[in-house]
């Protein structure tokens, strides 16, 4: 009940967004001609592109013969499986703490009438969506076992529905990485750009010392979440012209 009542929200929130930012084009036509360039990108990859699929898919193969042997040091070695930073970190990567950011940006940005945060809340809700669909067609097409079942880092059950078996790739990793990312590009400041990212590398932390995912898990998660982040900020740049032609305002929150 709890993932269906999130999920609710997060349509909610998406719906608020497209209503909001109607008047400055952030709007569902915006969303919809992205989403189909989003899922015609394989076929525009470049030799380039292929091999950094391959490079992360072998990163991850090569990680996942520590899998076993790194979760067994954490399991002997720690004490409090809800300390500060684990928590927080799994925080961060609760589809709520993205809602909860893109609707704070959403209110600020028409309260206010500013643009960059309109933009934000715009960029942090569709790259969610995007991230959440890739990772969770990838749990299931894997259905790799969690490391709590105790069935070792190599068991699989391709195409199961069972959240036990859906470990690979981390969901909380990807939407948190997916997160820091949006709000890191949309930065002024190096400083800053390098600090929200900090959350993000303490959601992986939290995964993999609570026992809910393998190391592989969080890396391939953090990968997909980057990338998409990475992707959905390029796009607006890019139709900038075309979506939107009221200028930007060097106005943002930071958190």
């Amino acid at each position: 009940m709890r993932k269906y009542f999130l999920t609710l929200l997060f349509i909610i929130a998406v719906i608020f967004v497209n209503i909001t930012f109607a008047q400055n084009r952030l709007n569902f036509n915006q969303f919809r001609s992205e989403t189909e360039d989003f899922l015609k990108q394989p076929s525009k990859w470049t030799g380039k592109d292929w091999s950094i699929v391959g490079l992360s898919a072998a990163s991850s193969l090569l990680l996942m013969q520590f899998d076993d042997g790194l979760r067994d040091q954490i399991l002997m070695s720690r004490e409090n499986i809800f300390n500060m930073p684990a928590e927080f970190g799994r925080i961060w990567g609760e589809p709520y703490n993205t809602i909860l950011i893109c609707g704070v940006n959403a209110i600020s940005g028409v309260v206010n009438n500013i643009y960059i945060n309109k933009k934000i809340a715009f960029e942090i809700a569709q790259s969610a969506i995007y991230t959440g669909l890739t990772t969770q067609i990838l749990k299931i097409l894997f259905g790799r076992s969690r490391p709590y079942n105790n069935e070792g880092a190599f068991s699989f059950s391709p195409f199961s529905f069972s959240d036990d078996e859906w470990a690979l790739p981390s969901g909380h990793t990807s939407l948190g990485f997916s997160l820091s990312t949006v709000l890191s590009e949309n930065s002024k400041s190096g400083f800053m750009k390098v600090v929200y990212y900090l959350p993000a590398f303490l959601t992986a932390y939290s995964r993999v010392y609570q026992d809910k995912h393998w190391l592989s898990d969080v890396f391939l998660g953090a990968v997909i979440g980057y990338t998409i982040g990475k992707w959905t900020v390029k796009i607006h740049e890019k139709n900038e012209g075309q979506f939107n032609p009221v200028p930007q305002f060097n106005f943002y929150i930071k958190f």
